[in-house]
């Protein structure tokens, strides 16, 4: 498992991947490639962007892959919120990691 992070344009906003690998007893391999990008648009409000893609020769990248985007308040002191979007693809399938459900949008 490879992971960068570094921080873009201003203090509070980062950008990032990361890279597993992992090939099972059976000798068939799984290969998960992943971008994020939060960047925080004025102060206490965040825009996050994450694409992650797993490998599958017979899926293409829609099916095999998760998108999310969303904004989103951090703030300690009156009202925070968060309004998103995510897709799953029916045949993402993260070997290595943390991936409660698949195939919805």
């Amino acid at each position: 498992m490879l992971r960068l992070k570094r921080q873009v344009l201003n203090p509070h906003s980062t950008a990032g991947g990361i890279l597993t690998s992992r090939v099972g007893d059976n000798g068939i391999s799984n290969i998960t490639v992943g971008l994020d990008l939060s960047v925080e648009v004025r102060p206490d409000e965040y825009a996050t962007f994450k694409w992650v893609q797993t490998t599958d020769d017979h899926l293409s990248p829609l099916d095999s892959g998760y998108l999310l985007a969303r904004w989103d308040r951090r703030t300690y002191q009156g009202f925070g919120y968060e309004l998103g979007a995510a897709r799953s693809g029916a045949g993402y399938d993260p070997a290595v990691g943390f991936a409660l459900r698949s195939d919805y949008h």
